[in-house]
């Protein structure tokens, strides 16, 4: 994402920032940014309807830029697409003020976003923005005999690039079935890896399968005189781990191993799943030290207890009250020292997390019968 300007200082400022999105995954996080009430200012098409002197009439797409109050906001996440349907309220020859408009937003075309109060959710969204850090990409690709998933982790979302199968006989044929099954693997390294954004590539199987891929690669690489990928700083960027599937369900095994966290540690996407992993082992091991649901997260932040505030950016698109009361608890647990992590509904983590309500945290000391506690501090707050 390219952020040109920004007039936003601190929260609960107005201001404008004026943006060029370059990929899908900045889509995702305009999407985020974007509330009912904004103003959205771009480059748009309409279609025109003109009147000749004999009265015949023509309708032609006109390129056109409005200024639109935005009332509706469509996120299409197969398409990474992105439409705000807005209110104009700048008159020009080819829409009159008042009218209903929808604006798609598009890669490499700049648009204006001007808030009226910039809360700490948005603030945070736009800090990552402006942090080339943020986009950091990593490939997973894990595999077992015959078939094989490679999948892009990027900051709100997972991207299935590839499924590639293939039967692999027994005995005599076996052994010219698996090199072609690599050979098919290689070809869709090749073309979905930009080894220049990528950060590490993790090659995860079940027993030796991964080395002997990593063989075959890097013949083949060698073969044809690839000479990108033989550099000593590209070779290093593949990992071998271990998978128990070739199946999309042994990404999130591998990026939660131990192992490969300080590789991986700027990755806001495998820092979610090790904390969640961590969270659940919590649950099971040390109960009193996790908990869950905004009611007692709630309670426990107000007691200081919170270590980190697990959100997923889900609960941010329900209604206006509810958004506030959540950006009160995330600047108050910032404030009071606690780590704040937003989880994308696009991650299986984030999946995850929306199962135990959207709302978590691992507290700072073990702390008992919250549950019962915060029920009754709500009931006397009630009253």
């Amino acid at each position: 994402m390219k952020v040109k300007v920004n007039t936003v200082f601190g929260d609960g400022d107005a201001g404008f920032v004026r943006m060029e999105a370059d990929d899908d995954d900045d889509m995702y996080h305009v999407y985020n940014i974007l509330e009912e009430g904004d103003t959205l200012e771009a480059e748009t098409v309409r279609m025109v309807t003109t009147e000749s002197a004999t009265g015949a009439r023509d309708k032609n797409r006109v390129h056109t830029r409005l200024l639109i109050e935005v009332v509706k906001i469509e996120y299409d996440a197969e398409q990474c697409a992105l439409r705000v349907k807005g209110k104009n309220i700048r008159e020009n020859e080819h829409v009159r003020l008042g009218q209903f408009h929808t604006i798609e937003l598009e890669k490499g075309r700049p648009f204006t976003i001007r808030k009226p109060h910039w809360d700490t959710i948005r603030l945070d969204i736009l800090r990552e923005l402006e942090n080339p850090m943020s986009n950091a990409e990593v490939a997973v690709l894990v595999m077992q005999e015959g078939l094989a998933n490679l999948c892009l982790i990027r900051a709100t979302m997972t991207k299935t690039c590839a499924v590639i199968s293939r039967s692999i006989p027994p005995k005599a044929l076996r052994e010219h079935a698996i090199q072609q099954f690599f050979a098919d693997i290689y070809a869709a390294v090749l073309l979905h890896i930009n080894f220049e954004q990528i950060k590490v590539i993790l090659v995860g199987s079940p027993g030796f399968l991964n080395d002997q891929f990593m063989t075959y690669f890097q013949q083949r690489v060698v073969q044809e005189e690839r000479t990108d990928l033989t550099k000593l700083e590209n070779r290093q960027k593949f990992v071998k781990v271990h998978a128990s599937t070739g199946y999309k369900g042994a990404v999130e095994e591998v990026l939660s191993d131990p192992a490969i966290a300080e590789r991986l540690q700027n990755v806001r996407a495998v820092k979610d799943i090790q904390c969640l992993k961590r969270f659940e082992e919590m649950l099971m091991t040390d109960p009193d030290r996790a908990c869950y649901g905004f009611q007692v997260v709630q309670y426990a932040a107000y007691q200081d207890a919170i270590d980190v505030l697990m959100l997923s950016d889900a609960l941010f698109f329900d209604d206006f009250k509810q958004r506030r009361v959540l950006d009160a608890l995330v600047a108050y647990v910032k404030s009071h020292g606690g780590e704040v992590l937003r989880f994308s509904q696009m991650h299986s983590s984030g999946e995850k997390l929306m199962s135990l309500t959207g709302i978590a945290a691992i507290l700072r000391y073990p702390f008992p019968d919250i549950d019962l506690l915060a029920e009754t501090d709500a009931l006397k707050t009630s009253t």
